[in-house]
C-alpha cells in the first residue's frame, strides 16, 4: 500500500473511509480493513491512465502514508531577487512553467489594495493568507500575501494582533507605496505568486537602469492595464466620464488609473469643513495647491488645484498641508462646472509630509518615476522570454533598492 503511494506522489487519489492526523510535520493516514477499498484513482483524463493501477490499493487494518510533498514548503525571500513589475508577473508564471524551483522575485513602488474579509486566516487558523491587488506604473495582478508580510500590512506584530484589532472593527491595511519580496512558487501545475516580505518605498528612490529596461519586455506600450498607480504631475490628471481619473500621456492618448501620486506644496492654510448629517466625518479642504512635478512657467498647468481629503477627528492633521510639502495619492479628479477656469479638485486618501531638505531629491525621483509611464519608449521591444535568460537584466540585493547598483 505504502509502495503504492510513493509510487504516485504528485497524483491525486480518492479516499473512502480515511482518518488524516497531523504528525511530525507530516500527514499520516489510517484505514480500517473491515471498511472495503481504501482509495480509487480518480478516472479525470489526465490521471485515467493510472486506472490499471487500481487493483494495487490493498486495505490493511492500519497504515500511515508520508509524503514529503504534502509538507509546506517555507518560502525564502533572502539572496538576489529578479526586478519585477506588475505586468510581467503573468510572464514570470508562463515562462518557467517548466521549472519547479521558486522564482524570487522584488517589486518597489507599488500598493496594495487587501480584499478585506472576514477570513483572513488558513483553515486551521494558524497562519494569516491574504488576497490582495498589486498595482504599480505597469499596471495590476492579482497576488497572495504570507506570512509576516500579512501580518506587516495591518502594522501589526502578531496574528494575536490583528485578531484584536478585527474583534474591535479597527483593523486597516497599510495605505503607503511599498517594495514587497516574493516569489513564483508551481505545484501541483498550478503557478501563484506569494508575496512574503514588505519594506515601505523610500521616497527618495529613483528607478534604476535596470527598472526602466523592464518596460521594454512588456508585451504592450505600458501600462499593461488601465489600473495601475502612477506617478504623475496634476497638470497631466484629467477626468474621463466612463473610466473617471486618467492620465494624460501626451501624445500617447490617456491611461486609467486606480490611484495617481503626486508631489504637491501647500500656498495657504487648510480649511475644515464639517459633512451635513455626520458628525463623525471631517473635510480638510487645501486650496492653490502647486505641483512640484509641473514645469516652471507650464502654460498649461491649471490656474488653481484644490485637495480634499475626508478625515475622522483622529485623522485631521495628516491630511492639514498648509504650506508644507507633501506626496500624496489622489482616487478622484473633478473641473469645475464650465470648464473655463482650469480649476481642478482632487480627492485624496493618503498624504505625507516631505521635510525642505528632502525636496530635491524627493522631486528628482518622483520626475524618474513618472518617465516610466508617460514617455513613449525610445529603445526597440524585446521578446519577454528574454526576460529570464541568464544575465538578461540585474538582480536585486536587497529589499530598500531596485537592483545593486541602485540608486542611479
Amino acid at each position: 500500500m505504502v509502495n503504492s503511494f510513493r509510487s504516485k506522489m504528485n497524483k491525486a487519489v480518492l479516499l473512502y473511509d480515511v482518518r488524516a492526523f497531523f504528525d511530525n510535520g507530516k500527514i499520516a493516514l489510517s484505514a480500517d480493513v473491515d471498511r472495503g477499498t481504501l482509495g480509487v484513482w480518480t478516472d479525470t483524463p489526465r490521471l485515467v491512465a493510472l486506472m490499471s493501477n487500481k487493483q494495487q490499493l490493498e486495505a490493511c487494518s492500519m497504515m500511515s502514508v508520508t509524503t514529503p510533498s504534502w509538507t509546506t514548503k517555507p518560502i525564502e525571500v533572502d539572496g538576489p531577487a529578479l526586478p519585477t513589475c506588475s505586468g510581467l508577473l503573468e510572464t514570470v508564471k508562463q515562462m518557467s512553467a517548466d521549472n519547479d524551483d521558486d522564482i524570487l522575485w522584488q517589486a518597489n513602488n507599488v500598493v496594495l489594495t487587501i480584499m478585506m474579509t472576514d477570513d483572513l486566516f488558513t483553515k486551521d487558523g494558524s497562519k494569516m493568507y491574504l488576497t490582495a491587488v498589486l498595482r504599480d506604473w505597469s499596471g495590476s495582478c492579482k497576488i497572495n500575501i504570507v506570512g509576516d508580510a500579512a501580518m506587516h500590512m495591518f502594522d501589526c506584530g502578531t496574528v494575536q494582533e490583528v485578531r484584536q484589532q478585527q474583534s474591535e472593527g479597527t483593523l486597516k491595511p497599510l495605505n503607503m507605496a511599498l517594495n514587497v519580496r516574493g516569489v513564483r512558487r508551481t505545484h501541483d501545475d498550478t503557478h501563484k505568486n506569494y508575496i512574503a516580505q514588505i519594506l515601505p518605498w523610500n521616497i527618495e528612490e529613483k528607478p534604476s537602469g535596470t527598472v526602466k529596461m523592464l518596460r521594454d519586455f512588456l508585451p504592450d506600450d505600458p501600462p499593461l492595464t488601465s489600473d495601475g498607480f502612477i506617478t504623475a504631475p496634476l497638470s497631466n490628471l484629467d477626468c474621463d466620464v466612463l473610466t473617471g481619473l486618467v492620465v494624460n500621456r501626451g501624445t500617447g492618448g490617456t491611461i486609467g488609473a486606480h490611484r495617481v501620486c503626486a508631489f504637491i506644496c501647500g500656498t495657504q492654510k487648510s480649511k475644515l469643513m464639517r459633512v451635513a448629517g455626520n458628525d463623525e466625518c471631517r473635510i480638510v479642504v487645501s486650496e492653490n495647491v502647486k505641483c512640484l512635478l509641473c514645469p516652471d512657467a507650464m502654460p498649461d498647468q491649471p490656474l488653481a488645484v484644490s485637495l480634499r481629503a475626508y478625515a475622522n477627528e483622529m485623522e485631521l492633521l495628516d491630511y492639514k498641508l498648509d504650506q508644507e510639502a507633501a506626496i500624496v495619492h489622489i482616487s478622484d479628479v473633478s473641473k469645475d462646472s464650465d470648464g473655463t477656469t482650469g480649476t481642478i479638485m482632487c480627492t485624496v486618501d493618503f498624504m505625507v509630509k516631505v521635510p525642505p531638505s528632502q525636496i530635491p531629491n524627493v522631486k528628482e525621483a518622483f520626475l524618474h518615476q513618472s518617465r516610466l509611464t508617460l514617455e513613449p519608449l525610445t529603445t526597440p521591444k524585446r521578446i519577454s522570454a528574454d526576460y529570464l535568460s541568464p544575465g538578461s537584466i540585474k538582480k536585486a540585493r536587497l529589499l530598500k533598492w531596485g537592483v545593486s547598483d541602485a540608486p542611479n
